[in-house]
């Protein structure tokens, strides 16, 4: 159902009343007809300032009509409202979510490409290694980057490689 046929419905129930309809009603005249393949039958009523004139209904079908109020009919839309709420919030979540896990992605792969590039490097002829130990293995004045300089060493690492590939 499109937002225009929800909209009115809405108006067309305000326009009703939001009280529940019972089978006997008054107005000036209505004839309501319900042709159904279910009873086999069909539902006419005519309805007059003084009451009914004539009526001609299964029990089902009458029961139906009485639920089917304007009051319903706008609690209907109301939860339809509602739902259709709370899936554009679970949408709005999910983007943020999505855009989240895009940059947590991209972050990984970074970090990914450097421990590849590192664990490619030997000692013997890179100018960075990884050492066990190092506090047995390493002597005062050498260096030691962690972190971030250890990023823009392994970068510097990668780019000298290429320089010296050429």
């Amino acid at each position: 159902m499109s937002k225009a046929d929800k909209q009115q419905l809405r108006e067309l129930a305000e326009k009703a009343g939001a009280k529940q309809w019972s089978w006997w009603t008054s107005c000036s005249f209505l004839r309501l007809t319900f042709d159904g393949e279910r009873d086999g039958g069909a539902l006419s009523a005519f309805v007059c300032a003084d009451g009914v004139a004539s009526v001609s209904c299964s029990e089902g079908v009458q029961e139906f009509i009485e639920a089917a109020s304007p009051a319903t009919v706008l609690g209907l839309l109301d939860e339809i409202e509602t739902l259709e709420g709370l899936y554009r919030m679970h949408k709005a979540t999910e983007e943020r979510q999505m855009i989240d896990l895009r940059a947590e992605v991209k972050a990984l792969r970074k970090d990914a490409e450097l421990y590849r590039a590192l664990r490619a490097m030997h000692w013997n002829n890179s100018p960075l290694a990884v050492v066990r130990n190092p506090k047995l293995a390493i002597k005062p004045g050498h260096d030691c980057p962690g972190d971030e300089r250890l990023d823009e060493a392994i970068l510097e690492a990668i780019a000298g490689g290429a320089d010296r590939g050429r």
